[in-house]
């Protein structure tokens, strides 16, 4: 007899649902992404990070130069800031006419964390800076010559000094903004800011001269270098060239070199040929506008030199294509940035008659025109890291290069239709060739947004003009014209020496 065979049912494992995840408030959301900013190490919390503290120190800095502006032109005549304008201008001239990438290129070069690599760089600036020196004692005396200001001879000695306290600083303000870690070097900045004023203002009070300005510079220079080694450790120095490095550095700035005196000869042209052209009184009342107008475009080129730079080049070495979308994607912020440039040049003349004494006024038309031509540079200023971080700061060049000649063909035609002041706002719009300068080469590598570009220009000019149409209804002409030879009917002749 044969046994039945025993059928067994296969046991069923009860499914179980998995727990659905509690849904997060906005608040938790919001509460979870500040957290991850604030302490992930991935790129973009670090970008979060780095642009944060930039923007803080930043917005810290302005507020300590316009604040101690305020009070050291109560204290000193225009002439004072007339003869430090120009002595800022050459000093930083020098500055820009030897800039060969130092700090670019250890924060583009995969050997940016090398020891070897970052002594050579180190000791390369050093060198700079000391040459930078010995070049302003030696060219003092003919600048002197050409504005016909003796005293300018030994204030270009003194400054120079600033340029060998640059040039120890510690080579671990480049690796802090390579790594995107920038709150010590902010930290250390605004501190040896806060040194410089404090002594220019104690200066100015004992010596009413414009020596109270140039060494509080010197001072607050030297007190900012101290500062990056107590503030921003992280490499041991030492003095010591390697000739493979050396290469590395110099050929990677040979370009930046070319595109930083281009745009030192842009930038500063207008201040440059003011100075030759009315009298130094004059020259340091628009000193003011200049100071002033560089508020926004400072702002945004401090975040491109601290954290867009860094991060670009990093999404470059790692994932091209996604630095090219994010590249486009934060060009449109500069639609948001249009709004209070459209705001101040309107406005700008009754800003400078509100906060500085009369002698000042001619502030107020410089920093309207300074403020709505820098729109442009503002647009620039993303293009032009993202070149640099392609490996093409060629284009850079380029862009410099007709900015310069564009501005110089122009001049001579702002003489004739506003005397200086339409000279130095042909050279003001040289912003714009250098923008239009970088829509080829950035159309063609994939980082243009021509319609973001067009729509934040067409906002900022649509503001300006609606201010400018209220305040004529209103009875409230534009401050500050007729220190600039402009009178009711237009130009005068203009101001000369």
């Amino acid at each position: 007899m044969s046994e039945t065979p025993v059928v067994t049912k296969p046991v069923v494992e009860p499914v179980v649902e998995p727990a659905e995840e509690p849904r997060l408030s906005a608040r938790a959301r919001l509460t979870s992404a500040a957290h991850g900013a604030a302490t992930g190490q991935g790129l973009r919390a670090r970008f979060a990070r780095g642009s944060s503290w930039t923007l803080i120190g930043y917005g810290a800095q302005q507020a300590i130069r316009l604040g101690s502006n305020l009070i050291l032109t109560r204290i000193l005549l225009p002439e004072a800031f007339g003869l430090m304008l120009i002595v800022n201008v050459v000093v930083a001239g020098l500055e820009m006419f030897s800039d060969i990438g130092l700090k670019p290129a250890v924060i583009q070069s995969d050997k940016g964390d090398d020891p070897a690599f970052l002594n050579t760089a180190w000791s390369i600036q050093i060198m700079r800076g000391l040459g930078l020196w010995a070049v302003a004692c030696a060219i003092a005396y003919p600048v002197a010559l050409l504005y016909g200001q003796p005293e300018l001879t030994a204030l270009l000695m003194v400054a120079g000094l600033s340029a060998v306290a640059n040039g120890f600083q510690s080579i671990t303000l480049a690796t802090s903004k390579r790594k995107l870690t920038l709150w010590r070097f902010t930290l250390a900045k605004t501190l040896g800011q806060v040194v410089g004023v404090a002594c220019m203002i104690t200066l100015a009070v004992i010596t009413e001269s414009v020596w109270a300005l140039v060494i509080g510079s010197v001072i607050s220079a030297g007190a900012f270098t101290v500062l990056s080694y107590v503030l921003v450790p992280g490499h041991t120095h030492a003095f010591r060239v390697d000739r493979e490095h050396a290469r590395a550095v110099i050929g990677f700035g040979k370009w930046i070199m070319f595109t930083t005196i281009l745009g030192f000869v842009a930038m500063q042209a207008d201040k440059l040929v003011l100075g030759a052209m009315v009298p130094i009184g004059l020259l340091g009342a628009a000193s003011v506008g200049f100071i002033f107008g560089a508020v926004v475009l400072g702002a945004v080129r401090s975040v491109q030199q601290s954290a867009v730079l860094p991060a670009l080049s990093e999404l470059a070495r790692k994932d091209p294509p996604a630095m090219k979308r994010h590249v486009r994607k934060g060009q449109r912020l500069c639609i948001a940035l249009a709004v209070p440039v459209g705001l101040l040049a309107g406005t700008g003349d009754l800003i400078i008659g509100a906060l500085y004494p009369r002698e000042f006024l001619a502030a107020g038309p410089v920093l309207m025109f300074k403020v709505f031509f820098d729109l442009f540079g503002m647009l620039a200023l993303l293009k032009r890291p993202a070149l640099t971080a392609m490996g093409m700061p060629k284009w850079n060049t380029f862009a410099s290069v007709l900015r310069l000649v564009l501005s110089a063909a122009l001049a001579p035609v702002g003489y004739v239709v506003a005397g200086p002041l339409g000279v130095a706002v042909a050279l003001m719009a040289g912003t714009v060739w250098f923008w239009v300068g970088l829509m080829w080469p950035s159309a063609k590598h994939g980082t243009l947004t021509v319609k973001s570009d067009v729509l934040a220009v067409v906002v900022a000019v649509g503001i300006v003009a609606a201010v400018l149409a209220v305040r004529t209804a209103a009875g409230f002409p534009v401050l500050g014209l007729d220190a600039w030879g402009w009178g009711a009917g237009g130009a005068e002749g203009g101001v000369t020496r």
